[in-house]
């Protein structure tokens, strides 16, 4: 069984190659995407540089998605996959289960 450090780095290299996804979806390379994600951001009042090098690091799950760039590159993407599939690698979230 893996570790929860183990699991979340996992879940990071996941939630990058979904990210890759949207980038190359959209026909961006990692410098495009980064410009696109810093003047998104920015609308919404974070001010944070990315470039290429910060994008690979996302990308390779090296780095973790912050909770406002998940938003905005499922906002982003031309697929409109949702913010669960990104994060998740669903569409919807899991169905609960009804209690008696």
């Amino acid at each position: 069984m893996p570790t929860r450090a183990a699991a979340d780095h996992l879940r990071a290299i996941e939630q990058g190659n979904r990210a890759t996804r949207v980038r190359e979806t959209m026909g961006l390379t990692q410098d495009e995407f980064g410009a696109l994600l810093k003047r998104t951001l920015r609308v919404y009042g974070v001010r944070r540089h990315y470039d290429k090098s910060l994008v690979s690091r996302i990308e390779s799950g090296a780095r973790k998605l912050k909770p406002e760039e998940a938003v905005v590159i499922a906002e982003l993407d031309p697929e409109q996959r949702g913010i669960w599939w990104l994060m998740f690698g669903h569409a919807l979230p899991p169905a609960r289960e009804s209690r008696p």
